[in-house]
């Protein structure tokens, strides 16, 4: 294993014992291998948009992205951004 994503979901910070834990285990990875490479997510303060109909249509139809309002334009850029991400730790 080369590539882990962390994805941090807890709203509480240093209180999370899901955070510690999470973060707890990517050291344990990284410990042997300092190669590895970590894609990190905090999805509490940065959540993923909810695809709509019009951002769907971008990235499965083609349709042209500035035919979107300003926010669904923003919204297609994160979720264009998170997938990348998650391609990225998949190889």
């Amino acid at each position: 294993m080369n590539k882990v994503l962390h994805l941090d979901t807890s709203i509480q910070t240093s209180n999370s014992v899901s955070r510690q834990l999470s973060a707890a285990i990517v050291d344990k990875l990284k410990a042997p291998d300092s190669r590895l490479e970590v894609s990190y997510r905090d999805l509490a303060p940065h959540p993923l948009p909810h695809i709509t109909m019009p951002v769907f249509a971008v990235f499965v139809q083609g349709v042209d992205a500035s035919t979107l309002s300003p926010e669904q334009q923003a919204d297609a850029v994160d979720a264009r951004m998170a997938r990348r991400r998650f391609q990225r730790a998949q190889h």
